[in-house]
């Protein structure tokens, strides 16, 4: 979302310049900037908390990016964090050099929200000193930007809604596509896309809960990711009741195949930002269900999602969003059309620039 960001403002502001400075082991994101057209510069850096490293090596990398913020000399630096721990010798080497920042954060919930890490609390009074430690925020909703007010009464936040570009989508009937997958064609397919990772993402209390569950009888549950907890959950469908019911699919790169025979995308996430399969899915018509929290709470209607954790209520918001055609879908169609404006996203993310530097 940040190359978009970059490629949105200049787009509009005339003289802006951007450099990215990134960990030379993100060789995704080099491929993307690369792509693009965007320039950028390395810098070799270890997590500063990564027990497996000395801290002193991460102390020396810190400083080093430190004067790198100092030879660019930049009016602003951008720290792109996914959550507030990553990416977070970015900040201390900004503080160390003096210049003026901001976090750009898409996820700002507590360890006990997220279920990652063990002894949450005290992550989370780590995160707490984390969070009081940077002034200037851009967030991508309410929820996070509440979240974030809630570790830092005194920080300065900026909500810009993240931009869905208005995709190319193939045309490629439900048919055709169950074909090409080898789904069966007289299921209806709840599809559940993202990264299997037990912690946030909960794809096993799915597999637990409806695993010998009749209400799988007419239905498909087509996980589509990778993760670490793959063939955990491969483990979990082969000793499910209705494992011929479930299957998992790896990431893929051309989702039109998988939305285009998709009846249903299904959020039983702990946490989330604001998933962008759930705008991709939306703007396909495709109805979602989800956990009533975060970005999914901000976009879908109130009976669309379900309490984290509670089957029966889950069913019940699949029902309901698979035969809706209310008025909430004009309303979600309205919410997509300014999303889907490139130019409201690059005057946005350039205002709230513009307003930290400015303060």
């Amino acid at each position: 979302m940040a190359i978009i960001a970059h490629q949105a403002m200049i787009e509009q502001v005339v003289g802006v310049k951007i450099a990215w400075l990134i960990n030379v082991r993100n060789e995704r994101l080099a491929t993307e900037l690369a792509s693009a057209g965007l320039p950028y510069a390395v810098v070799n850096y270890d997590h500063p908390l990564d027990v497996r490293r000395p801290s002193f090596r991460a102390l020396r990398q810190i400083i080093s990016v430190a004067r790198h913020f100092t030879k660019l000399a930049p009016d602003l630096v951008v720290i792109l964090q996914g959550g507030i721990v990553a990416s977070y010798g970015g900040v201390l080497a900004a503080r160390l050099s003096g210049v003026q920042f901001c976090s750009y954060i898409p996820m700002a919930q507590r360890s006990t929200e997220l279920a990652a890490y063990r002894f949450p609390r005290i992550w989370d009074a780590m995160r707490s000193i984390y969070f009081r430690l940077i002034c200037n925020y851009i967030t991508i909703d309410d929820t996070q930007a509440a979240n974030i007010r809630r570790e830092n009464r005194r920080a300065t936040i900026y909500t810009v809604e993240n931009y869905i570009p208005v995709q190319n989508v193939v045309d490629i009937a439900k048919k055709d596509a169950r074909v090409h997958l080898d789904l069966a064609g007289d299921a209806n397919v709840i599809a559940v896309v993202g990264r299997i990772e037990f912690g946030q993402k909960a794809q096993d209390w799915l597999v637990s809960g409806l695993g010998s569950d009749p209400f799988l009888l007419d239905k498909f549950l087509l996980f589509v990711g990778d993760g670490p907890d793959s063939s955990r959950l491969q483990e979990m469908i082969n000793h499910a009741q209705y494992r011929d019911r479930m299957r998992i699919m790896s990431w893929q790169a051309d989702m039109d195949t998988i939305y285009a025979a998709t009846d249903l995308l299904l959020v039983p996430s702990r946490s989330e930002g604001v998933p962008l399969v759930m705008l991709e899915a939306l703007s396909r018509g495709i109805p979602v269900a989800g956990t009533d929290r975060d970005g999914m709470a901000t976009w879908l209607p109130h009976e669309w999602r379900f309490p984290f954790g509670d089957i029966e209520s889950m069913k019940k918001s699949i029902a309901a969003a698979w035969n809706d055609r209310s008025l909430n879908w004009r309303q979600i169609e309205e919410h997509l059309r300014q999303t889907m404006d490139r130019e409201r996203f690059g005057r946005a993310f350039w205002q709230a620039l513009v307003g930290i530097l400015s303060a």
